[in-house]
């Protein structure tokens, strides 16, 4: 009898658990919005060519991300800012922190100088 409540007690402990982020998968993920949108490539370790959109601009992050094991990554440092017709604007302050909710999808929250604080979620897949 006790042994049959420890484990019903561990089960239940298991599935009350919030869920862990995943790591992503190997994929270029995107969401296609110009006024709140973002664009990268994904690996299971690293985020590369990291891409925000914000009135009709682009911000790029240079360096790499790391993705840590519970699918979590964060970068702050500078952006490279481009304009309307992709000339270069110079360089930003901004700050990432994203979460990968599944192994295609990611919420990432963003803060970009001239550009204010605000949520992006894209998923896996080809650009359209």
């Amino acid at each position: 009898m006790r042994h049959l409540f420890v484990t019903t007690f561990a089960a239940a402990l298991l599935f009350a658990a919030p869920a862990a982020g995943a790591r992503p998968a190997k994929a270029e993920f995107w969401n296609g919005d110009r006024e709140n949108g973002a664009a990268f490539y994904a690996t299971k370790h690293r985020v590369r060519e990291l891409q925000f959109f914000c009135q009709r601009t682009r911000y790029d992050v240079e360096n790499l991300i790391r993705v840590r094991r519970d699918g979590t990554f964060r970068y702050r440092g500078r952006m490279r800012k481009y304009g309307q017709s992709g000339q270069p604007l110079g360089f930003f302050k901004g700050t990432v922190k994203g979460r990968f909710t599944s192994r295609r999808s990611v919420t990432i929250t963003r803060k970009l100088e001239n550009c204010g604080r605000a949520t992006v979620r894209a998923t896996a897949g080809a650009r359209t």
